[in-house]
């Protein structure tokens, strides 16, 4: 692969994929760079779609945003998706999803008018302190599409499952093999991450196969499951730690998994997976910055809201306006 014209080419979409994923999910809590990466990953690796120059590159990624009367296509299970057009395919399926024009697409974001909400936990950077071109390789292979957590029950359109509860309900494409980017079953997995305010990171491993009855052992559903436990196990354990972030603190009378919804859990590496995370309310959490902004297009909606918050945090630097965000 040419390094620099792929670098080249990540440049040529910046512009295009900011403008596309302003209000995007995935792009407010990996940044701008990050969603350009995946998108570039998913047109070039998914769509086969790897024009010769920039500006044919970045004209093709522009086209996939767009059905065939060059508008956003309706996605019938998440309303507000930001999808890119499935040309290929994936190898599971499991990323796939359908249009009210029957077309399939990916969905690499989700747009949401309250980002506020959603937990910017910072994800590991594979390989970052030892070689910068062994991290944007290793980067480049893993699997840039999230699992978005959609209830097969209950609302159309609905996103986002209760941390709180061991077992979680029956999954869109829950039974779907939870693979390597190139098709391969895994066995084990990191969860990992920091959360803001905590200086130590957050690792545990899961196993994803499992001779257990009735785990539905290899699934994106046990995937769910275990990331859950795991972000309730982080909770148990940091909940004395010191939090240099009042909003974002937790434990007893600050943030617990009653007051967590899982929407999506996404590759961060070839071998770890990190949650995305919405707390249910505004209480303890910064101002929406985004307010104000006129949400374009369809209506931003379907996201869980279960749990409420309760009690005071406790936790040093109260004052939300001194934390950089």
């Amino acid at each position: 692969m040419d390094h620099q014209l792929q670098n080249l080419k990540l440049v040529a979409i910046s512009g295009l994929v900011a403008e596309k994923h302003s209000l995007g999910i995935i792009r407010y809590i990996f940044g701008a760079r990050e969603m350009g990466r995946r998108i570039r990953s998913l047109a070039i690796r998914y769509n086969n779609d790897d024009r010769s120059t920039p500006n044919a590159f970045r004209d093709a990624v522009a086209a996939s945003y767009l059905d065939h009367d060059r508008l956003a296509p309706s996605i019938l299970h998440i309303p507000n998706a930001i999808s890119y057009v499935a040309r290929v395919g994936h190898p599971s399926s499991a990323h796939v999803y359908q249009s009210d024009t029957d077309r399939q697409w990916f969905v690499p974001d989700v747009a949401s008018p309250d980002l506020h909400r959603f937990v910017r936990l910072e994800p590991p950077v594979a390989y970052a302190q030892r070689s910068t071109s062994r991290a944007d390789y290793v980067r480049d292979i893993i699997d840039p599409l999230p699992f978005w957590a959609i209830p097969s029950t209950g609302t159309m359109g609905t996103v986002g499952v209760p941390v709180k509860t061991r077992t979680t309900e029956v999954l869109m494409y829950g039974k779907k093999s939870f693979l390597t980017a190139d098709g391969k079953a895994r066995s084990t997995v990191n969860v990992q991450f920091k959360w803001p305010g905590y200086s130590r990171e957050f690792k545990a491993q899961i196993r994803i196969k499992s001779d257990a009855k009735d785990c539905g052992s290899g699934t994106y559903q046990r995937l769910v499951n275990l990331v859950k436990g795991s972000v309730r196990n982080f909770i148990d354990a940091y909940a004395q730690e010191p939090c240099q972030n009042a909003h974002w603190a937790v434990g007893p009378g600050r943030i617990t998994a009653d007051d967590l919804v899982l929407v999506a859990v996404v590759v961060v590496s070839q071998g770890a997976v990190m949650p995305i995370l919405k707390v249910t309310r505004d209480n303890f959490v910064p101002p929406n910055p985004i307010q104000g902004q006129e949400v374009a297009a369809a209506t931003v909606q379907g996201f869980g809201s279960y749990g409420t918050f309760g009690g005071t945090f406790g936790c040093a630097n109260p004052e939300w306006m001194n934390v950089e965000y």
